[in-house]
């Protein structure tokens, strides 16, 4: 099953008065035929056994929503990438009504990486290892080698080892092919060497931070090279020429180092930044319930990271729906720095059950700035039409606006201004966020769009 619960995880439990019973799914994505499997895993809260009467399906994407009675249920996404607001209710024999939600990211194309590490033998043999990322964890993989020069030219194992004719730089390809139809394609030049001469070998490591909230801008890539001949000059795939890259979201980057020697080929490595959910959690953090009501049902919610004082994180929930937004800041106590799920509920009236809402945050050293305290800066007017003003302190270097999915709709770098307009007027209404980057820190608002 390919691998699609990536994101936002929103549990919504209503306890009838006839019986205990809880809604859930499970879903998968087929590229094949471009459509959203949705799974009944309903069950009930005292391990009776359940007789679900009724199903009622939703999805929400593209501005539409779209409804199901089977089970499972199948909506054709024409297209679609995008995330996906899922919904089931369901209705069992014995009167009870429950509902689960779910924010989902179906990675619709090529998402597999290809990645290979290798090490020079005596006698100019080399080992070769796949490090190749399938597009779920029990994801499977076919391989294809090629060797310039190498004996064999090609191979179809997936850690082989292969001959060269002697010390030099020999260009390798690794291509894979999923069990679920993905393919993706890694070439690297391989440095060749029997002795413990320089022969233009680099040897780079890195320090990898993912982001620490879904949707986040706070990963960096922190490498280290060595060997060759330095001093060296560095250009990622971002345009940025620094060894060291900050203010990263997820995604592949691409770094070419090339030397002082020019008779040295250049040298390409790939880091991947991924999201909170791309590892697997330590644990899950819970805070005690809220006796609130959010008075709406949202359509969508977020969180940021808000301090990391010793051993506990201050994180700051938003949730937005029908024209309302509603901000609550948590307290969450934890061991040790690392990939988490946090949980947050709500007791709207204990005789109505609770509502908790689940998602996944990447708690670092690193975050012990508060997000939201600095850099201050204002937007105005908010809420907006067809255009907002930005003021701001020095030291701003990008500024970015996301819409309530989680997109990126504008962007520029700070570039020493203290105060920018922006042209809104093809934005549809809604909710945003605008997020700065500087020098003394993050910082992030809440934008209406009427």
């Amino acid at each position: 099953m390919k691998k699609l619960l990536q994101t936002l995880i929103l549990v919504l439990a209503v306890q009838a008065v006839f019986g205990q019973c809880q809604a859930l799914f499970s879903s998968s994505f087929s590229p094949a035929n471009d459509s959203l499997y949705l799974w009944n895993q309903s069950y009930s809260t005292d391990s009776s056994q359940i007789v679900v009467n009724t199903y009622n399906y939703t999805v929400y994407y593209g501005g539409m929503s779209y409804t199901s009675t089977g089970n499972p249920a199948i909506f054709y996404f024409n297209g679609y990438t995008g995330p996906v607001y899922a919904c089931l209710t369901i209705t069992t024999s014995l009167g009870c009504t429950s509902t689960y939600c779910d924010s989902i990211y179906p990675q619709g194309g090529s998402n597999c990486i290809a990645d290979f590490s290798y090490m020079s033998n005596t006698g100019s043999s080399v080992n070769f290892f796949d490090q190749s990322i399938p597009e779920y964890p029990s994801g499977t993989f076919s391989y294809y080698w090629t060797f310039t020069g190498g004996m064999p030219a090609s191979s179809t194992l997936a850690n082989p080892v292969v001959a060269f004719p002697g010390n030099g730089v020999y260009n390798v390809c690794l291509t894979v092919n999923s069990d679920s139809g993905c393919t993706a394609t890694y070439c690297t030049d391989v440095y060749v060497s029997d002795s413990m001469q320089n022969n233009c070998m680099l040897l780079v490591s890195s320090n990898i931070s993912n982001v620490s909230t879904i949707g986040g801008s706070d990963g960096f890539i922190d490498m280290t090279v060595t060997g060759g001949t330095p001093p060296y000059l560095y250009v990622w795939n971002t345009g940025a020429t620094t060894q060291d890259i900050y203010g990263l979201t997820s995604g592949i980057y691409t770094v070419t180092i090339i030397q002082s020697d020019t008779l040295c080929p250049a040298t390409s490595a790939t880091f991947q930044v991924s999201e909170p959910y791309d590892t697997i959690p330590l644990d899950t953090l819970y805070a005690p319930p809220i006796d609130t009501c959010l008075n709406f049902l949202p359509d969508s919610f977020y969180v940021a990271i808000a301090q990391v004082d010793s051993l506990n994180a201050t994180v700051t929930w938003t949730f937005t729906g029908n024209g309302a937004a509603y901000t609550v800041t948590v307290v969450y106590p934890f061991q040790a720095y690392g990939p988490y799920v946090i949980a947050l509920t709500f007791n709207c009236d204990s005789s109505k059950g609770l509502t908790t809402y689940m998602t996944y945050i990447n708690i670092t050293q690193s975050l012990g700035v508060p997000e939201n305290a600095t850099p201050d800066f204002t937007v105005y007017p908010n809420p907006f039409n067809e255009h907002l003003d930005v003021e701001m302190p020095g030291g701003i270097t990008e500024v970015m606006i996301y819409n309530n999915m989680g997109q990126l709709v504008w962007s520029a770098a700070g570039n020493g201004s203290e105060k920018l307009s922006i042209d809104a007027a093809s934005w549809p209404a809604g909710f945003y966020m605008i997020r700065l980057q500087g020098t003394e820190g993050n910082a992030s608002k809440l934008l209406i769009r009427q």
